[in-house]
C-alpha cells in the first residue's frame, strides 16, 4: 500500500482522516479530494492503493455506479466506504458492488485501521457486530425474489432496496432522505411494489420478507 485517498466533501472530516491515518501509515502517502470529479483529475493510482468514498451525498444509484466506474478503471485498487449513518442496513448492496471494506459512523478508530490493514492485504472488512445485519439483508433479499418469481412478476432493483428498507420500518420520508429521492418518488414506488405483490400493507410485506 502506497496511497490513501480519501474523497469527502466536509473538510474537517476530511483533513481529520488524513491526520489520523497519517499516525499509523506514516510511509504512505495520504491524499484527501472534495470530490470524485476531483478523484479522477488529480490522482494518480498504484494497484495496492486504498480508496476511501464517502457516501450518501449522492444517491445510492449514483453512488453504485461511481463504484463500479472507479472498480473498472482501478481494479486492483482497494474501495471502501463510509456511510455516514448508523448501522449496517446498505453494506450488502455495496459489497456486492465491487467494495472491499464496509464502515459507518457506529465504527471506531481501531475499526477504520484494521479495515486499512485488512483490505490493503486483499481482503474484506465489514464490522464482526453486524454481519448477522448484512447476512440478514441478503436473506431478506433472496425471500423476496423467490416469492416474487413465483407470482410470475418481478421487482427492479430499485423496488427491492425500498422494499427492504420499508419492511425494516422506515417510513417514506427516511427512506427518501437515505436514497436521495423525493418522498413522492418513494410513495408511488411503494404503490408498484405492493400492486406487483399483491399485498396492501406493510404488516404484509415485512411478512412476505420474514417468512
Amino acid at each position: 500500500m502506497s496511497t490513501i485517498i480519501i474523497v469527502e466533501a466536509r473538510p474537517l472530516i476530511r483533513r481529520s482522516m488524513v491526520a489520523l491515518l497519517g499516525e499509523y501509515y506514516k510511509n504512505c502517502s495520504l491524499i484527501g479530494v472534495d470530490d470524485i470529479d476531483e478523484f479522477y483529475t488529480s490522482v494518480s493510482l498504484n494497484r495496492s492503493d486504498v480508496i476511501f468514498l464517502m457516501i450518501n451525498q449522492i444517491s445510492i444509484e449514483n453512488e453504485l455506479s461511481v463504484i463500479k466506474k472507479i472498480k473498472l478503471q482501478y481494479p486492483g485498487a482497494s474501495l471502501v466506504t463510509y456511510d455516514q449513518g448508523a448501522g449496517f442496513n446498505m453494506a450488502f448492496s455495496y459489497l456486492k458492488s465491487g467494495v472491499h471494506g464496509y464502515l459507518t459512523s457506529d465504527n471506531d478508530m481501531e475499526d477504520l485501521i484494521k479495515c486499512v490493514k485488512i483490505v490493503s492485504e486483499g481482503d474484506h472488512f465489514v464490522d464482526p457486530r453486524h454481519l448477522d445485519t448484512v447476512v440478514d439483508s441478503l436473506i431478506k433479499q433472496n425471500k423476496l425474489k423467490r416469492r416474487v418469481s413465483q407470482k410470475h412478476m418481478t421487482l427492479t432493483s430499485r423496488q427491492h432496496e425500498v422494499a427492504v428498507l420499508l419492511g425494516q420500518g422506515m417510513n417514506a420520508s427516511h427512506i427518501a432522505e437515505k436514497l436521495g429521492l423525493k418522498i413522492s418518488t418513494i410513495s408511488t414506488v411503494k404503490t408498484t411494489i405492493f400492486t406487483k405483490l399483491g399485498i396492501d400493507n406493510i404488516l404484509k410485506l415485512k411478512e412476505m420478507l420474514e417468512g
